[in-house]
């Protein structure tokens, strides 16, 4: 009876330990100051992220005038040396001066086979 009173409870703590687990994962959120540009697995720049910074920081003057600006709030930031992308994108989304911070991914398209015109149409 020991023997099964023991069993049970080892069945219950492992089932236990396994819900709190996935409570524990699919309760994970993305840091709130970290884009949705953030898989590092997705080819992206690897010598600048994307920041976008707050007013406060903008109007304060506290954005570095050698940065290069895109639009509105969004910079490029430079990755420092030995550093990855993703490693450049926390350093910057724990300033408080910045809003956003994403990888700057690589989007481009692949070239097409041209389409051989229908012989109707030809004539």
């Amino acid at each position: 009876m020991r023997r099964i009173l023991a069993t049970i409870s080892i069945l219950l703590l492992i089932v236990l330990a396994t819900v709190q687990g996935v409570s524990a994962i699919t309760n994970w959120q993305q840091p709130d100051k970290i884009g949705a540009a953030a898989n590092p697995e997705v080819m992206h720049s690897a010598g600048h992220v994307l920041v976008r910074f707050n007013e406060d920081a903008i109007a304060a003057g506290r954005v570095d005038a050698a940065v290069q600006h895109i639009f509105g709030a969004w910079y490029k930031m430079p990755v420092l040396p030995g550093e990855t992308p993703i490693d450049a994108v926390h350093r910057y989304a724990a300033s408080p001066d910045v809003e956003l911070a994403e990888l700057d991914y690589i989007i481009g398209l692949a070239p097409q086979p041209r389409l051989q015109a229908d012989s109707a149409l030809r004539a």
